[in-house]
């Protein structure tokens, strides 16, 4: 399952965070359980993936249709 994406922001200033993230899927998440930002640098944007993802992977249940969760 995708779970997020990491990608370097075209068109902005050079004064703003160059790179945006978004965390979650569809479909089997409701609106506003997806997350996402900026960061300054990949590395960033790679933690601040892996700390949303962390905060949504306990909402989530084995009834969730679309998710098939690890045993």
């Amino acid at each position: 399952v995708h779970v997020g994406t990491i990608a370097r922001r075209t068109g902005c200033p050079a004064d703003v965070d160059q790179w945006e993230w978004q965390c979650g899927f569809y479909p089997g998440m409701e609106r506003g359980q997806h997350q996402g930002g900026t960061a300054v640098d990949f590395d960033q944007a790679r933690a601040d993936v892996e700390a949303a993802w962390r905060r949504i992977l306990p909402t989530l249940t084995d009834a969730d249709p679309e998710m098939a969760l690890p045993a």
